[in-house]
């Protein structure tokens, strides 16, 4: 990348007019923690009514970054320029008075309390004490009515509503509060995608407000669709700003990790033709999913064999995991691991069948984030391993060194605090957790989402040594290129049902589209 490109975000190419000066910019930024460096002398601009993606992988900055703008953080050194005069802000109460909003990827929102309660929380209009609920209900209409989202009830209670909705609520608190920066923290990394289609729309309406809007993703393709500048970041260190007009994802990879990756190439397992052989380790014979009226599923899973699903949100892909790791129950039909009937009661008597579930929510139900990584890799077998009522530190301190090893986990021991990990490495130890088990099936539901691209591969070559080493494994991803990386074989489901097979050949991202939402060749 030249150094021309590389500063063309100080000047971007196709500014609107009136936008050439930055609304907040940062010069010379840097942060350390414990004497290690997360920041070094970063410079970043932000311009009204422009999307300025923010990328990086895992531990490179970007969290701490947003943090310093948003109060949350303050530099060791360097400033912020808002709106042209130096500012520092302290707390996050600060940064939001100034009107700099972050919408992280784990809701702030009390889903005990209703929609127009949850935007004015903190401001609340009203007289000696006594609340004015009909100019909450009021200007909340209007607000959602602005963001296009006039079917959410400022009534309804923010539980009720889905994931896309409560977004866009929390979007609509930031609003509220005047931001005139609006940090998005990974938005689209639970969303399908028509949920992504309402969130791009938003967003299109907010650069026509004339708000600064920084996009933290790891979605290169959605960098593609919605951004005008791009910032990566490595090591704490900005590699790159400029124009997403001079950027593509091969070139956007090759900063992201700094060196070039293969990224069409199949996986060496695949390429190896590794034959089905012997009898398969999982049979489903006549299965209904809960709450799914589907045909009834009859497929079986051979030893060192990767299997992936596929489907839109809702098509029973993540269901089918949960009911094999006994966290819902079939309406009818029969599973038998290694040839004996396995009569599904709980995740217990799975686990001790040999079927474990890596879940798609590591944060809320793979992990226990203010625990150490020790004590999250034996979860799964404290009644194994404990001696009446404990378990022997020198135990814990062997598998769990030998399990981060195994996984190239990035941490200080096995002590560190898991919630103080990078996604990769959360992920690595849900993993960990699970392979601690000897499972015979291991079940993976959206194992790469929120993780950056060299942890991306790493997680990769991990399922396919655990493959090579004589399990199956069963994948479930809403990225196709993801899938198709990681499987031998597809499975297409809708309804509830397994509506198509797709290997080899057929098993590419066109034929794949055309399977999940129906059509077939004329």
């Amino acid at each position: 990348m030249s150094s021309r490109s590389s500063s063309s975000a100080n000047h971007p190419v196709g500014a609107e007019e009136g936008s050439s000066s930055p609304l907040l910019s940062t010069r010379g930024v840097s942060k350390s923690f414990s004497g290690v460096p997360a920041l070094i002398d970063v410079d970043f601009d932000l311009y009204p009514g422009r999307v300025h993606a923010l990328l990086g992988q895992n531990g490179a900055g970007k969290s701490t970054l947003i943090s310093i703008l948003s109060g949350v953080l303050q530099a060791d050194s360097g400033e912020i320029v808002l709106s042209g005069e130096s500012r520092n802000f302290s707390t996050p109460r600060e940064a939001l008075d100034a009107g700099i909003v972050a919408v992280y990827q784990e809701l702030s929102l009390l889903p005990h309390m209703t929609v127009s309660e949850n935007l004015f929380l903190g401001i609340e209009p009203g007289k000696l004490s006594v609340l004015d609920r009909k100019s909450m209900s009021d200007q909340s209409t209007e607000m959602l009515r602005s963001l296009g989202a006039e079917g959410i009830d400022p009534n309804a209670l923010v539980g009720t509503l889905s994931l896309t909705s409560q977004q866009i609520v929390e979007i609509a608190k930031a609003l509220i509060r005047n931001a005139k920066v609006l940090i998005l923290d990974e938005p689209s990394a639970v969303l399908g995608d028509d949920e992504l289609e309402l969130l791009y729309n938003l967003i299109a309406k907010l650069k026509a407000t004339g708000i600064a809007i920084v996009y933290i993703t790891h979605r290169l393709d959605e960098v593609m669709q919605i951004a005008d500048e791009v910032t990566i970041m490595r090591d704490g260190r900005k590699v790159i700003t400029t124009d997403r007009a001079n950027l593509d994802t091969e070139s956007m990879i090759e900063a992201l990790v700094g060196r070039k990756i293969a990224t069409k190439s199949a996986p060496k397992w695949i390429n190896e033709n590794r034959p089905v052989s012997g009898e398969p380790i999982l049979k489903v014979s006549n299965l209904i999913l809960p709450g799914m009226k589907g045909k009834a599923m009859d497929f079986d899973l051979f030893p060192g064999e990767i299997l992936g699903l596929v489907g839109m949100t809702g098509s029973g892909r993540s269901r089918l995991l949960r009911t094999l790791a006994g966290l819902a129950f079939p309406t009818s039909g029969q599973v038998s691991i290694d040839g004996k009937p396995l009569r599904i009661k709980n995740p217990r008597t799975s686990i001790a069948a040999g079927i474990v579930l890596v879940p798609e929510d590591r944060k809320r139900m793979g992990l226990v984030l203010d625990q150490p990584i020790g004590s999250n890799i034996v979860l799964s077998i404290v009644t194994r391993l404990s001696r009446i009522t404990w378990i022997p530190d020198s135990v814990v301190k062997k598998l769990s060194n030998d399990m981060l090893q195994r996984l190239s986990v990035k941490s200080t021991g096995p002590s560190q605090i898991v919630r103080f990990l990078s996604g990769g490495n959360q992920q690595k130890v849900v993993i960990g957790r699970c392979l601690t088990t000897k499972p015979r099936l291991l079940l993976l539901d959206e194992p790469l989402r929120g993780v950056d691209i060299g942890a991306k591969s790493e997680i990769v070559e991990i399922v396919s040594e655990i493959a090579r080493n004589g399990t199956a494994v069963i994948v479930v991803s809403s990225e196709i290129e993801d899938i198709l990386a990681l499987t031998d074989r597809l499975f297409v489901m809708r309804d509830g049902e397994m509506t198509q097979e797709l290997t080899g050949d057929h098993a590419n991202e066109a034929e794949v589209l055309r399977a999940t939402v129906g059509v077939t060749h004329e």
